[in-house]
């Protein structure tokens, strides 16, 4: 069960870095701190941003590159992070604002790849009885099928890729996330 709250935790940390790191790039925001060290000043040239934004990169080739299913080779990631995002809370009323502000990103981009997915058949927009403008967002069954088998897919890219790194080395990479996550929304 591991791999499955790791995928959980990258998933959401992926789709908020991956905006992160995209508003860097656009600052030209790699050299992350001056240093004093020993009293000596000096500049450190961080390749932090760079390094997250390659791995990023990687899963997004290796998701693309290794379809389960043809219909998921005409999925972008972010379609793909949102369906995972819906399979994972079906439980629960999810609604355009609920991904905006869980994935980091603007209204206009959530409602371009809801269409998207709307006009696919994979997603349905239903009325709520207790607010007529909130619209419920659910996966057909034709996309639970279909995200159920790039979810194979995944947790065995994930193992792949989790192979050989301890439960304390998950611990301290976690606990770094949430301190870079607390530093950038207190800026």
């Amino acid at each position: 069960m591991r791999i499955f709250s790791v995928q959980k935790k990258i998933s959401n940390y992926i789709g908020k870095l991956n905006n992160i790191l995209i508003a860097l790039r656009l600052l030209g925001c790699y050299t992350v701190s001056n240093l004093t060290i020993g009293g000596d000043f000096m500049e450190f040239q961080s390749k932090f941003c760079v390094e997250l934004k390659s791995i990023v990169n990687s899963i997004c080739r290796q998701i693309a590159q290794h379809p389960s299913n043809k219909e998921a080779e005409k999925l972008t990631t972010m379609q793909i992070w949102i369906m995972h995002y819906l399979y994972d809370n079906q439980d629960k009323d999810i609604f355009q604002r609920d991904l905006e502000a869980d994935f980091n990103i603007r209204r206009s981009t959530v409602s371009g790849i809801l269409q998207i997915l709307e006009r696919k058949g994979y997603i349905l927009r239903q009325s709520v009885a207790h607010d007529a403008r909130l619209k419920k967002i659910t996966l057909t069954e034709e996309a639970n099928c279909l995200y159920r088998d790039i979810l194979q897919q995944l947790c065995l890219m994930e193992q792949k890729m989790t192979e050989n790194i301890l439960d304390e080395e998950w611990m301290i990479f976690y606990k770094v996330l949430e301190k870079i996550k607390e530093n950038l929304n207190s800026m």
